[in-house]
Order: C-alpha cells, then structure tokens, then sequence
C-alpha cells in the first residue's frame, strides 16, 4: 500500500497579479485618484446629509416654540385693549417677515439648482478660451500701437 497525499499536485496561489494599464499625462483621471476622490465625496455627503438632518430637527423644535409663543403673545394682546393697534401692526409684520422668508428660501433653492447643473468641466474650459481670448486681445492691441 501507499500512502496518499492529500494532495495530487501543489494547489495554485492566490496571488493574482494586478492589472496594469498605461498611465496617462491627466492624473485627474487615473483609477487611484477617481477612486480616492469618490470615497472622500462619499464620505463628505454622508456627513453633510447627517448634517442638514440635524439642522432641521433643530429648525422644527425652534419652529414649534415660536408658534406656541406667538400664541400666548397673541393671546395676551387680545386681552389688553389699551394696545391693539400695536398687536395689529405686529401680527402684520410677522406675516410680512414669514413671506420674505419663503421668498428668500425659494431663492436658495433656485440658486442651489443652478449651480448643482453647473459643471467644473465646462466652467474651466470657458475660463481657459476665455484667457486666451484675452491675450488675443492684448497681443492685437500692442500691434495696432507699433503701427500707430
């Protein structure tokens, strides 16, 4: 009798060799840096969304105060007569005040939209056609000087 070996031939190696691939002269677009990036943007929203969830819980307790303390304001002006004219004005300016607000958050919110559709891509591109353009400008000028 023999005595077997558990194995018939040694088992192949884990080791996987890692792909290669050429570098490029634009490092912005290497596999490290978009994967580097891309965790750190990940992490970023995470915090920020964490972030904003806490601002309007916040937002909503300080909310649910002033309504109840408009309504105790409220109540105590309807109970005094000598003032009513001032409560009036008041309660008006409050109304005033909370469009503005909404007007104002609307504007955020525009704003917001815009600047989320606008791409660094195309942004940097028109500064640099932009550039040259101005340097265009000055070369053309210095010449129309020389011969004037």
């Amino acid at each position: 009798m023999t005595k077997k070996m558990p194995f018939a031939k040694r088992p192949p190696s884990q080791h996987q060799m890692p792909i290669f691939y050429w570098r490029g002269g634009n490092e912005l677009k290497e596999k490290e840096y978009l994967e580097a990036e891309y965790s750190k943007l990940f992490l970023d929203r995470a915090k920020a969304e964490d972030d904003l969830k806490s601002a309007e819980e916040e937002l909503a307790r300080a909310r649910s105060t002033l309504m109840e303390r408009e309504g105790y304001s409220n109540a105590l002006a309807s109970f005094m007569d000598s003032d009513t004219q001032g409560a009036t004005e008041e309660i008006q300016l409050k109304k005033e005040l909370e469009e503005l607000q909404n007007k104002t958050e609307e504007a955020d919110l525009e704003l917001q939209k815009y600047t989320s559709q606008a791409q660094p891509a195309v942004t940097a591109s028109l500064q640099k056609e932009k550039a040259y353009y101005l340097l265009e400008k000055q070369r053309y000028q210095k010449e129309l000087l020389k011969r004037t």
